[in-house]
């Protein structure tokens, strides 16, 4: 078996349609052996692919739903009380049985956020050691998934240096807020001729897991990528102004760990060196590490009166695409890129009065000098 990985894929994707950054995370969670963080709404099959991962993989599986009430012994094993009578007396002693994330490989920690402080402190400093007490465990991943920090989730964001501690981070939105339509069609079709149960088709073993994680050991990474890598630190600190009030960039992450996920992602390709390419697996870093940053402003001349709010810090990607559309002279394209990717709100108003959407399609239904000038305020800022 040449690549067990893209075996893992074509499993997940033969269950879950789309969601392909997802299921990347997962894969280079694997491979790398670090642990990962998923977030989004209900719905959106984050529980779903982590389980299918688990079962493919064969590892030994440990499976636990957060709530308030959330007690570290529920994690680690059955607590066992026991009495003794010695000469100086009765002595109660606790011992533990050990389970959970204790004897796994691969756990899946659901609504994570819920946890209370006590017992979610002590579950991350294991997780981070992979040690309880004294003794190291065999837990390989741990996968952990929240809804959004709203109040209609009744949950609290993780403390920034907690999350940290989950090298792999990503948001898991709806493929209908996300636009996919063929995705969409893909699902109602799938749907329409099955009853919504599903299987395992395809097992990888550990052996075969375990010798792939013996090549990516292996992996050199070039001298041109390990500059690709500082310089790509240094556009985020330098021209993207982050620090440590509105972001956290630690070494740890950025200039260590990310070394395995540019492995990872080498071995994912089927190859046992990492090349420039790689780096672009490096957006898993990036999720909740840095913040959303918005800025509003009001337009002039015969727009006077009208707001609007942007998003700064667009993915490379989407800004390559702008830049692309912007050279082509295309403005029909620049307006609905970056009315899907940049524009977050604003006050203006349809023909009729309607509210028009923050978005895509609203920047279509704009004058287009009007967008352009967004556009152009976008730039300045």
């Amino acid at each position: 078996m040449s690549n067990p990985f893209e075996l893992l894929r074509e499993e997940m994707d033969h269950l879950v349609v789309g969601h392909t950054d997802v299921k990347t995370a997962l894969l280079l969670g694997i491979i790398s052996r670090e642990h990962i963080y998923i977030q989004g709404p209900p719905g959106t099959a984050k529980t779903m692919l982590s389980e299918i991962i688990s079962k493919s993989a064969e590892l030994d599986f440990f499976f636990y739903q957060m709530h308030r009430d959330t007690r570290l012994s529920e994690l680690v094993g059955d607590l066992v009380i026991s009495r003794e009578d010695t000469k100086d007396g009765e002595l109660i002693r606790q011992d533990i049985i050990k389970g959970g994330i204790l004897t796994s490989e691969i756990c899946l920690l659901d609504d994570i956020s819920r946890a209370p402080g006590e017992s979610l402190n002590v579950l991350l400093r294991i997780l981070n050691e992979r040690k309880y007490g004294e003794e190291s465990i065999p837990l390989l991943t741990a996968i952990a998934t929240s809804n959004p920090t709203a109040d209609e989730y009744y949950n609290e964001p993780l403390d920034p240096a907690n999350l940290d501690r989950f090298v792999i981070q990503i948001n898991s939105n709806g493929l209908s807020y996300e636009k996919q339509w063929e995705d969409v069609k893909k699902i109602v079709n799938l749907y329409s001729a099955k009853n919504g149960s599903y299987d395992y088709v395809t097992k990888v073993g550990k052996k075969i897991l375990n010798d792939t994680y013996k090549k990516f050991e292996k992996v050199v990474v070039p001298v041109d990528v390990q500059d690709g890598l500082i310089n790509f630190v240094s556009w985020l600190i330098e021209d993207q102004k982050l620090n440590e009030q509105n972001s956290v960039i630690s070494d740890r992450t950025f200039l260590v760990k990310s070394i395995k996920i540019i492995k990872a992602n080498a071995i994912l390709d089927g190859r046992d060196q990492a090349d420039l390419s790689d780096l672009k697996a490096l957006k898993f870093l990036l999720a909740f590490r840095i913040p959303e940053e918005l800025v509003r402003f009001t337009l002039r001349g015969a727009y006077e009166g009208a707001w609007v709010v942007c998003r700064l810090n667009v993915s490379m990607k989407y800004y390559a695409q702008l830049r692309a559309a912007a050279d082509a002279e295309d403005q029909a394209a620049m307006a609905t890129l970056f009315g899907d990717h940049a524009l977050a709100e604003w006050n203006l108003e349809g023909p009729t009065g309607e509210p028009l959407p923050a978005n895509g399609e609203g920047m279509m239904g704009i004058p287009l000098q009007m967008a352009m000038q967004i556009v152009a305020e976008w730039v300045e800022q």
